[in-house]
């Protein structure tokens, strides 16, 4: 609720009780005068009910929105947290282990190159 709001409904309440005296001695003036305070603060009573249920709206869409937010932080860190628990339990090589291949024409080229003294590279 507005301070503002609530200033100025007191206000209201205490002018009408002030007013409310005149009843007793009923004129025209007075009458009219009480009926349009009581409509004055049935409209502020109505502006403050619709401003308290709008910010009751928008605050539970923003409770909505942030529980939406967190849900998908969760998400984020749990995936996270796999992903280090997957790279620990397999650790990557330092030194990539070479193909099978690779290694057997490693050995016949050095076998090659200690057997004949003088090698010519092309």
């Amino acid at each position: 609720m507005n301070k503002d709001n609530i200033l100025s409904l007191t206000q209201i309440c205490e002018r009408i009780e002030s007013k409310a005296t005149l009843l007793n001695q009923p004129d025209e003036n007075s009458i009219s005068l009480i009926a349009r305070q009581l409509k004055e603060l049935k409209i502020q009573v109505q502006n403050l009910e619709n401003s308290t249920g709008h910010n009751a709206a928008l605050f539970q869409e923003q409770l909505e929105k942030i529980d939406k937010e967190r849900l998908e932080l969760k998400e984020d860190i749990q995936s996270s947290i796999n992903n280090i628990s997957l790279k620990n339990a397999f650790p990557r090589q330092s030194t990539p282990i070479p193909d099978r291949n690779v290694l057997n024409l490693n050995n016949a080229l050095h076998h090659t190159i200690s057997s004949n003294s003088e090698v010519e590279i092309a």
